[in-house]
């Protein structure tokens, strides 16, 4: 909702009306629809949730995480982020269920440090974060994720379609240049360079069409 007074509310209304904050608004509800799936019908999952920040999609999904009986990990190099999220979830009889940790991400690249750290994952998503990581990097850590899924396993990631918003205005406007202009071709890329097969590979779009997910089974 706008915040601001005078010509500042039109401005607050006008991007939030954008194509990209329509999709990043969606992206969560998506998110929260796909893991309740995933954890419906598996027994006591690992789920790893990386750059987790509030963990919103876990909120409404309270009934699935204690069904399921899920262990969950939700990294976040922000110990603000894991706090907001621990005192968010704890009126939801789910904290039994997750493990939150202070977790650089970016050390995910390493398959064996992981593996060491979380062991093997029934369930692995994020979204938001991959959109800020440089592709040649972004490759070894897909390489390393896909590695870590148990057999049956799911990575769920989601990126910007750059085809499908403005980038000036997040740029020029509001100098937010953190994360990066990229196409479908390029996130293919990405997957290929990771040795992800593209029979593992699905893809879907939220309602705007900004948003895509792709779900890699191993």
């Amino acid at each position: 909702m706008p915040l601001s007074n005078g010509l500042g509310y039109y401005l607050d209304l006008a991007a939030l009306g954008s194509n990209l904050a329509v999709g990043v608004r969606n992206r969560i509800k998506v998110l929260q629809c796909q893991v309740k799936e995933e954890l419906t019908g598996r027994i006591k999952p690992n789920v790893l949730n990386i750059a987790c920040g509030s963990c919103r999609e876990l909120v409404e999904i309270a009934p699935e995480i204690i069904g399921s009986k899920a262990n969950i990990f939700c990294i976040d190099n922000d110990e603000d982020a894991l706090s907001f999220a621990h005192n968010r979830l704890y009126y939801t009889d789910v904290l039994p269920h997750l493990d939150f940790r202070k977790y650089n991400a970016l050390r995910l690249f390493d398959f064996e440090t992981t593996e060491r750290d979380f062991g093997r994952q029934d369930i692995i998503y994020s979204v938001g974060f991959f959109d800020y990581i440089e592709s040649d990097f972004l490759a070894k850590i897909f390489d390393a994720l896909y590695r870590l899924l148990k057999p049956g396993g799911k990575l769920i990631a989601a990126f910007k379609d750059t085809k499908r918003y403005r980038s000036q205005k997040y740029h020029w406007l509001v100098d937010w240049d953190g994360f990066l202009q990229r196409t479908e071709d390029e996130f293919l890329r990405i997957f290929s360079e990771a040795h992800i097969p593209d029979s593992s590979i699905t893809k879907m779009r939220e309602e705007s069409g900004v948003i895509i997910f792709y779900t890699i089974t191993k």
